[in-house]
């Protein structure tokens, strides 16, 4: 027990995060791989955290979201847009499945299905009604789309639509020009054509982006001519970035040469409120956490708390799942093969191969010492479960060594048990 009360507590460092950041500067980064119905991809959440990382690094705020189902990406849309009012620079990132029909471009939440192209308006987000997103902007608007794999539901769309219509349906990502001047619009690969996952932590694009994005004293233009030559390199030519931008003669930097003064703590209760004011009504235990996590010590940290008790109150008394199929409230037994039980489902953990009964343990303490337990849809009717700290329970056993990591797991799932075996833990001892 010793050892799961460390890993809690390594877990929760982890999951605490800065929350301040200059006011003229906002981002919206997100990471979708996880999808339900469309196979996987493995660097998506990774790219979004990285990417936030770096751009927090220089003084912006960062509204991330990773794995979202299209209700959570239009939420993060509205938080971002709040707090880009007015804003010098904002930037929107984008890693994950990203589609064109009929010459308009869609990125896909993870609950997409389209089984006919008449579904894209309830199930995908339109790329134009993202980016006017950031028009409240006053001096640079970047938006960054590293969603050029193949279409996972080109096949359906094309039954949907018959011989003559499929021919709409496009490779990649049709152009997209901008239509505001001070905007720079940025692409993994050129239009009409499809970019790689990778194979690393992270795709070639968002590796190119994290190497130059940091770069002191070069104008916005460069930084991206830079990353478009990164990854021409990377890939021997096969893939190659486009930019679009309509941009004036006066350089702007992401990284000025000289060092920016630290964000006042005005600037970041004033995106606290604004975040807070975005989700206070409602009933989604995610927004929640995703609070409290960006703001650990934050204003609202004792109503976030009682909003998550009252939620899981009402999933105890009436155990059916919500409309996104999350399962929110305590462990009350464990299925015979020892995976809890919430709500009257049984849990099955993503990214964990099997559930030693002698884990239940770990439960149990869970269960007494945190009252709420939020388990979000994944995959093969798996589940990422998160106690009201935000402690990914997947990530805690595996850093124990209590099980394997699966082959569809998430790249920092696999980095944890690789950590777990270089520290021979549990299954890892021998």
């Amino acid at each position: 027990m010793k050892q799961v009360i460390y890993v809690c507590l390594l877990m929760m460092t982890c999951f605490v995060s800065a929350a301040s950041a200059a006011e003229t500067r906002v981002a919206l980064v997100i990471g979708n791989g996880a999808y339900r119905n469309a196979p996987t991809l493995r660097n998506p959440a990774a790219d979004a955290t990285a990417v936030a990382t770096a751009l927090r690094r220089l003084h912006f705020n960062v509204v991330l979201g990773t794995d979202l189902d299209q209700q959570a990406m239009i939420s993060k849309l509205r938080i971002f847009r709040q707090a880009s009012e007015n804003a010098e620079i904002a930037i929107i990132y984008y890693s994950g499945h990203g589609i064109q029909v009929a010459g308009e471009n869609w990125l896909l939440p993870v609950s997409a299905k389209l089984e006919s192209d008449r579904d894209l308006q309830y199930e995908a987000v339109r790329v134009d009604s993202v980016l006017e997103e950031t028009m409240g902007a006053k001096n640079l608007r970047v938006f960054v789309i590293d969603a050029c794999r193949d279409n996972p539901f080109k096949q359906s769309l094309a039954r949907s639509m018959g011989a003559t219509r499929s021919a709409a349906i496009g490779r990649g990502l049709a152009r997209s020009e901008p239509k505001i001047r001070g905007t720079l619009i940025a692409y993994a690969t050129k239009a009409d054509d499809v970019a790689s996952d990778g194979i690393g932590n992270n795709s070639p694009f968002t590796s190119a982006f994290l190497k130059h994005v940091e770069t002191p004293g070069v104008d916005v233009r460069l930084v991206f001519g830079k990353i478009r030559d990164s990854v021409m390199a990377e890939t021997a030519g096969a893939q190659e970035p486009a930019i679009y931008a309509s941009l004036g003669g006066d350089p702007i930097y992401l990284n000025p040469a000289v060092t920016q003064g630290a964000p006042s703590t005005a600037d970041s209760t004033s995106t606290e409120i604004v975040f807070w004011n975005s989700i206070k009504d409602e009933n989604n235990p995610g927004s929640f956490l995703e609070y409290k996590r960006q703001y650990p010590s934050g204003r609202f940290i004792g109503l976030a708390d009682i909003k998550l008790k009252q939620l899981a109150e009402k999933s105890s008394s009436t155990p059916s799942k919500s409309a996104d199929g999350t399962i929110m409230g305590q462990v009350s037994s464990y299925s015979p093969d020892g995976w809890p039980v919430i709500g009257g489902k049984v849990v099955r953990l993503y990214g964990v191969q099997s559930f030693p009964i002698k884990n239940i343990e770990f439960f149990k303490w869970f269960s007494t010492n945190f009252s709420t337990i939020v388990c979000q849809p994944r995959p093969g009717d798996s589940y990422r479960c998160l106690n009201q700290d935000n402690i990914d329970l997947s990530q805690a056993i595996l850093l124990n060594g209590g099980s394997r990591a699966t082959k569809d797991a998430i790249t920092e799932y696999r980095e944890i048990e690789n950590r777990a075996k270089k520290e021979k833990r549990g299954i890892w001892k021998g």
